[in-house]
This record gives C-alpha cells, structure tokens and sequence, in this order.
C-alpha cells in the first residue's frame, strides 16, 4: 500500500478510500484505525453505516484471525465466527458471543490492551456534522476516520454527491 500511494499514509493529508458496495473499505479502513491504536495511537471512527456493535464484531473478527492456525479452523474457531455473525446482526450480546464461544476471551482480551485508544463512534447523518466530528478529535487524536463521507450532513441539502463529498473534505 505503502508503495501504491506513494511513499504511506501522511500526518495532516486526508485520504479518501473509494470502491464499489462490498469491496471492503469499511473493514480496511476499520483495520487501519486497529492496527494505529495497537501501536500507541490514538483514532476514532466514526461510521454513519453501522453501529458501534458491529464494529466491534468486526475487530473482534480480524483479532480472531490472529490466533494460531489450528485454533481458527477447529471446530471452536468456525462455531466463533458464526456466533460473531450473530452479534454482527445484533442478535446476541457482546457478553453472550463470549459465553457461547469461549474462544473469542483471547481476541477480547487483544482488543482490551487498545480500546482506550480506538474510538467507535455511531454517527447520524441527521446530526454529525463536521463541526460534530471537529469535537471528537483533540490534540492527542492521530487519525479520524469517517466512514461514508457522503452521509456528513452538509449546509445546501440539494447538492449532488460529488459536491456533497468535495464540502465535507474541504471542511
């Protein structure tokens, strides 16, 4: 990636990531903010899609990958990534999921060491503006990651997407 984009990811650029529904960018740019806040940093993100239950289902699916090959196709680790499925859905609870797959105490426990430094935030296309996300990031914030740029509410309600984004990145 590094390569591709010319030398990384720089401090103050802003970098949209862009693909068709489904191609993954909410879970690439949910691992980018992971892997910040494993490292020492500190990120939010804020998604205007998903709630902050699914959010955690999802890291809790990528720290899931992070246990030893065996245990991930055991039986164990396939009966884990159903019961993720489910707290995805909101079906079950967090503490239900763990319950039911005993499993998932490592990957909660990896993510426990970085929580207090990635923050999960369930964002209102009715009311997170951008001086709404201007409030969650603070001097010791090192990435904000929004999540469907295009559903910032922005101040002319008629503009088209293009210049919808254009506003909220210029913001």
């Amino acid at each position: 990636l590094d390569r591709v984009i010319g030398a990384g990811l720089r401090t103050r650029n802003l970098t949209l990531v862009g693909g068709a529904p489904g191609a993954g960018k909410t879970i690439t740019t949910l691992q980018w903010a992971r892997n910040l806040a494993q490292n020492g940093h500190r990120a939010v993100f804020a998604c205007y899609e998903h709630d902050e239950a699914t959010l955690l289902g999802r890291l809790l699916h990528l720290e899931l990958g992070g246990l030893p090959t065996s245990d991930r196709l055991s039986e164990r680790g396939r009966s884990a990534r159903a019961t993720l499925t489910r707290l995805d859905a909101g079906e079950i609870s967090l503490s239900e999921a763990i319950s039911e797959a005993p499993i998932l105490r490592e990957p909660q426990a990896r993510l426990r060491d970085y929580a207090d430094r990635l923050w999960l935030v369930r964002a209102s296309g009715a009311s997170t503006t951008l001086e709404e996300l201007g409030k969650l990031i603070d001097t010791d914030t090192d990435a904000l990651f929004v999540d469907y740029l295009q559903k910032v509410p922005v101040e002319d309600e008629r503009a088209d997407e293009k210049e919808r984004i254009t506003t909220v990145a210029q913001g």
